[in-house]
């Protein structure tokens, strides 16, 4: 076997032992009910269900944490650096990662040229943050989270958003929808 065979064959094993130990790791505050990654139903526990992939260190999610794991992602697609991505470079992001696995190219190629730059990509909101950063400071912490998914005395919770989910694809899968501001890490594509 040569050493391309055998690289190619590392970084697969690699990027499948890192997803599948992403679908393991469940941060503190999240139901134990909750689905996880490729197995998980869809809508808005799937948010949570696939957090800990790219945030929470230190007990804290900030949009850095997102944003810097939309470039891992982007630069995975991204081979021939380009400086953008096609239909078929985006075809392993939704392999690569449970967050974006029922995204669509069109989604995120909002201008319809056929390709998604690199600042484009990144500007994308996270769903995470639009559900959980009540305060919009881009910080969440656990005990955050954790209040979040108990419901107070009396209070009633509305339903999850069976609907969050990428548009294009059926099954939910905790979606882009509803950012908030403007810039990096709003936008308020969708809802």
């Amino acid at each position: 076997m040569g050493r391309a065979a055998v690289r190619l064959a590392a970084g697969l094993l690699a990027l499948v032992s890192s997803a599948a130990l992403a679908q393991q790791h469940r941060p503190r505050g999240v139901p134990i009910d909750a689905p996880r990654g490729l197995a998980g139903g869809g809508g808005a526990d799937d948010v949570l269900a696939t957090s800990s992939e790219w945030g929470g260190a230190g007990g804290v999610y900030t949009c850095e944490q997102w944003k810097q794991y939309l470039e891992r992602m982007f630069r995975l697609a991204d081979k021939r650096k380009r400086g953008f991505i096609d239909a078929q470079d985006f075809e392993i992001i939704p392999r690569a990662s449970v967050v974006f696995r029922s995204a669509t190219f069109d989604y995120f190629d909002m201008a319809g040229k056929g390709r998604v730059t690199r600042a484009e990509f990144l500007a994308f909101p996270s769903p995470f943050f639009a559900r959980y950063d009540k305060k919009k400071s881009c910080r969440v912490f656990q005990e955050e989270l954790a209040r979040a998914q108990t419901p107070s005395a009396g209070a009633r919770q509305p339903p999850p958003d069976e609907g969050a989910g990428f548009p294009g694809r059926s099954g939910g899968g905790g979606g882009f929808g509803g950012g908030y501001g403007g810039g990096g890490m709003g936008g308020g594509f969708g809802r």
